[in-house]
């Protein structure tokens, strides 16, 4: 018996407009959030995040976007050690 995973959010190239807000991230091998391209207007605030990026490099951060001045993400708590 094999054991389903999840993968967390993924934001599809040429979005605009999107709230990620008040979510529980556990369990992740990947980030519990990514772009895979270009987005933009994406508010992501007030989510938790344990045991996430479990197949990523230790100091990557478990949210991956790109950096732009109409995506705003904070007050997001990663798990503490």
């Amino acid at each position: 018996m094999g054991i389903d995973e999840g993968t967390g959010i993924l934001v599809e190239n040429g979005v605009n407009g999107l709230t990620i807000n008040g979510n529980s991230f556990s369990g992740l091998s990947t980030e519990a959030a990514r772009c895979g391209g270009q987005a933009k207007n994406i508010l992501m605030s007030n989510n938790l995040c344990i045991d996430c990026g479990r197949k990523i490099a230790k100091q990557k951060s478990w949210l991956r976007f790109s950096v732009e001045s109409s995506i705003l993400i904070k007050d997001n708590l990663p798990s503490s050690p």
